[in-house]
């Protein structure tokens, strides 16, 4: 949840201000954080999120966030555009080749290969998958995710949110079942 309100300040301020609270944030990371107890370690997919308090949720139950496949998560900032001469054409060539949002068709074997190789990195216990509400882009990609990841021998959850918090209950209750 923290890591995602860092995240989500990086592409909400302007780019001076957030670098001037980064820093001491920096400072304070690299002398130890305190590592909480955790069930299972969890990989959240889906779609638009900007909640943390939803991450809050499945941590307070015991689950620890160790990678995701979001909007804004580690598909935003994976393949960085490389220095160099050309940086406009790298900026375009990032833009162009990067994971594709499953509003692009054709691209899931990609994203599916994605999510599978973030499992392996980081020891993944299971995946929540996490869906806006008529959102029928991630609703198609789900369905075909859920499928690679049951034949990988994945536990998965996926659960359908609507943008506005309600019926936490009842995610909640799902959420726990499944770490548990």
């Amino acid at each position: 949840s923290e890591v995602m309100k860092i995240v989500l300040a990086s592409v909400s301020m302007p780019r001076g201000a957030f670098n001037d609270l980064l820093g001491p944030l920096l400072d304070e990371t690299e002398t130890g954080f305190e590592r909480k107890h955790h069930k299972a370690r969890i990989m959240l997919v889906g779609s638009h999120l900007d909640d943390p308090d939803f991450i809050r949720l499945i941590e307070n139950l015991g689950g620890a966030v160790v990678s995701d496949f979001l909007c804004f998560g580690a598909r935003y900032f994976t393949d960085p555009v490389p220095d160099g001469e050309d940086l406009t054409g790298a900026l375009a060539e990032r833009y162009l080749s990067k994971i594709p949002c499953p509003r692009m068709s054709g691209g899931h074997p990609q994203r599916s290969n994605f999510v599978l190789e973030r499992i392996r990195q980081h020891d993944v216990d299971g995946v929540i998958i996490q869906r806006m509400k008529f959102c029928p882009t991630w609703w198609g990609e789900s369905f075909m995710l859920l499928e690679d990841l049951k034949k990988a021998g994945i536990p998965c959850l996926e659960l359908e949110k609507e943008y506005m918090p309600s019926g936490s209950g009842a995610i909640k209750t799902r959420v726990q079942a499944f770490i548990e």
